[in-house]
């Protein structure tokens, strides 16, 4: 992740940025990949969930690249994505101690396109789902030249309470990151509620990976987070 100090925003946020993961050209090959994916079908299951209709996404072997090809043949910053993202949870283990994160077998990959698709204000984990064992979610954009012009933004309620419009004075209710080519985004999934606003020009792709940590004993319960700056390692923030 080069250096604590986005994971030290992490701990203290709950979310951090990294760019320059990947370069304007492995950014513009990836586009035009899986563009001509969705384009000719290979991508074609399309969310008909109310809360996200219109995305198209598929699940991808994050080691597997014989699985891999039957979505044909894979541009080398394919490879490179995902050896960024498969190293994510030694990388917060490392800094966090302890925590046990898991790698899924699975990579998404998914489009909103222009046509006021969209991702309303929702967690990676709910405690009512017994086998969700989401506790870091980590977006790789690959969004060429993307400008605030072509919107996507990811939103974020750092408040938790996605219906609550900031106040005066209250910069850190709702972050609004756009989804610029090479960024790196993690956020707790247990603790962060997120959004994705509608793409205006064009076609908005991210590959989403979900750390896992199982539980010790019964599944993990959602507690009432308490208000304060800072972040535990467990993904609950604390005062």
């Amino acid at each position: 992740v080069g250096g604590s100090s986005p994971l030290a925003d992490l701990f203290r946020r709950g979310y951090c940025v990294v760019d320059g993961c990947l370069d304007a050209a492995e950014s513009r090959a990836l586009y035009d990949h899986y563009s001509t994916q969705l384009r000719t079908g290979v991508l074609s299951h399309v969310s008909k969930d109310a809360c996200n209709v219109g995305c198209a996404s598929a699940l991808l072997p994050v080691r597997d690249d014989e699985r891999r090809a039957q979505f044909g043949a894979e541009p080398p910053a394919v490879k490179k994505a995902f050896e960024l993202l498969a190293g994510l949870a030694d990388d917060v283990d490392a800094a966090a101690g302890g925590l046990e994160l898991m790698v899924p077998g699975n990579v998404m990959v998914a489009v909103y396109p222009p046509d006021g698709s969209k991702y309303v204000p929702h967690s990676d984990w709910y405690s009512h789902e017994t086998y969700n064992y989401r506790f870091l979610s980590c977006l790789l954009y690959f969004n060429p030249d993307w400008t605030e012009d072509d919107g996507g933004h990811l939103r974020m309620h750092l408040d938790r309470r996605p219906k609550r419009a900031p106040a005066d004075g209250e910069p850190g209710a709702l972050t609004d990151l756009l989804p610029a080519p090479g960024r790196l985004v993690l956020f707790f999934a247990r603790t962060v509620t997120h959004e994705v606003l509608p793409a205006k020009l064009r076609e908005r792709w991210a590959y989403t990976l979900w750390v896992e940590r199982l539980p010790k004993g019964p599944p993990p319960k959602r507690k009432p987070r308490p208000e304060g700056p800072a972040y535990d390692p467990a993904g609950e923030r604390v005062g």
